[in-house]
């Protein structure tokens, strides 16, 4: 599971790299943006079948939370990290490093709740997958296994 997962807000310039990639989009939003430290912590507690180590660190602009599946017929996991974290009410872009897509996809449909939609991409060139509220995972993890 090496693989780098950014995620993007569908603001208009996403849309205009996706417009050049030939990616099939809903129409951007003013309120797309990127989640807050704070945001992402509240999701995370949410997720019942998810359990998550936070690590936040301002002097080293460090923000890592560890999330891994509390059922142990799973190894499903994932690594999420904020970018040059400063404050936890700023919104903050964010990346997975590695982790199940199950997982990154789980997360990043909460976050829209707050963000608006979000862009997916992976560092293999496989397609973009756009997330947006109350998407039900299976349909995204088929999305991003069809790419």
């Amino acid at each position: 599971m090496g693989v780098l997962h950014s995620v993007l807000p569908l603001d208009a310039s996403c849309v205009e790299w996706l417009d050049s990639e030939g990616v099939a989009h809903p129409p951007p939003t003013t309120t797309s943006r990127y989640p807050t430290p704070r945001e992402i912590a509240a999701e995370l507690q949410q997720l019942g079948d998810y359990a998550f180590d936070l690590s936040a660190d301002l002097s080293s602009g460090e923000w890592l939370a560890t999330i891994v599946s509390a059922n142990s017929q799973t190894e499903a996991w994932a690594s999420l990290r904020v970018k040059n974290y400063s404050d936890d009410d700023r919104p903050h872009e964010f990346y997975f490093p590695k982790g199940w897509p199950e997982v990154i996809f789980t997360v990043v449909e909460r976050l829209t709740q707050h963000c608006g939609p979000l862009v997916v991409v992976d560092d293999s060139a496989v397609r973009p997958v756009i997330v947006c509220p109350n998407d039900p995972l299976q349909e995204l993890l088929q999305h991003y296994n069809a790419a």
